[in-house]
């Protein structure tokens, strides 16, 4: 049976979306590529970074170029659009510098700010490709909440936006700042959704702009297993 969806807004929880009818459990009613996302160094060998698919045994295939990312296949290595490609004509070298980059910072740092990092790197990789990036308005768009946000959150985002900007990606200020990149963090605070393993294991963040509308409460939504399925 079809259904409509309509928008509409409100200004805490920013915009959503309402059908006509009841949803019935399990039925699919859309889609969404994920913008960014972040995986938890404890997985990132078992979740590939182009299709986003858990596998119980690490992947066999990583990226020459830093061994910071692996895919389940030459395939999904090849086609992998994150802008972290083997292919040298395609392949953003500043990704690959970035990610070592934050592996010689990790040692004492807490996973969740690691994520953080690498969420930001592929945001600025993306915002740099297309500077008038349609995507990346929908992705700033969203709703951050910052005001509402705790002090002690924030003063981590600053430091995370900090080294990101003196350690990791130094010099890419122009493209967004550190006022950017905390705002960023704080969207994902209200936005994000859970990455999961098959028997529930917690493995990384993704920001899905178009499934955002069904956040209505502004918060991360860690509870919806199959979003490893939203690629």
């Amino acid at each position: 049976m079809a259904y409509r969806i309509g928008g509409d807004k409100q200004e805490e929880a920013g915009r959503y979306v309402v059908a006509d009818r009841d949803i019935r459990a399990g039925e699919i009613i859309m889609s969404s590529e994920v913008y960014c996302f972040g995986i938890f160094d404890s997985y990132k060998k078992k979740i590939c970074q182009t299709c986003l698919t858990y596998t119980p045994s690490p992947l066999s295939v990583t990226c020459p170029h830093c061994n910071q990312v692996w895919y389940c296949n030459s395939e999904c290595a090849s086609s992998d659009s994150s802008l972290h490609s083997h292919a040298p004509t395609k392949r953003d070298v500043s990704m690959c510098k970035a990610l070592r980059k934050i592996q010689m910072i990790a040692k004492g740092m807490e996973p969740y700010h690691l994520l953080l990092l690498k969420m930001c790197v592929l945001v600025v990789c993306r915002k740099r490709k297309d500077m008038n990036s349609a995507e990346f308005k929908i992705l700033n768009d969203l709703v951050g909440n910052q005001d509402k946000i705790s002090s002690s959150s924030l003063d981590d985002f600053r430091y995370i936006a900090h080294l990101f900007t003196t350690q990791v990606m130094p010099n890419t200020e122009d493209i967004l700042s550190k006022e950017d990149l905390i705002r960023i963090m704080c969207i994902e605070q209200c936005n994000s959704f859970g990455i999961w393993g098959e028997e529930g294991e917690w493995c990384g963040l993704g920001i899905y702009p178009s499934l955002s509308f069904f956040n209505h409460s502004s918060q991360r939504i860690d509870n919806i297993q199959s979003l490893i399925y939203m690629k």
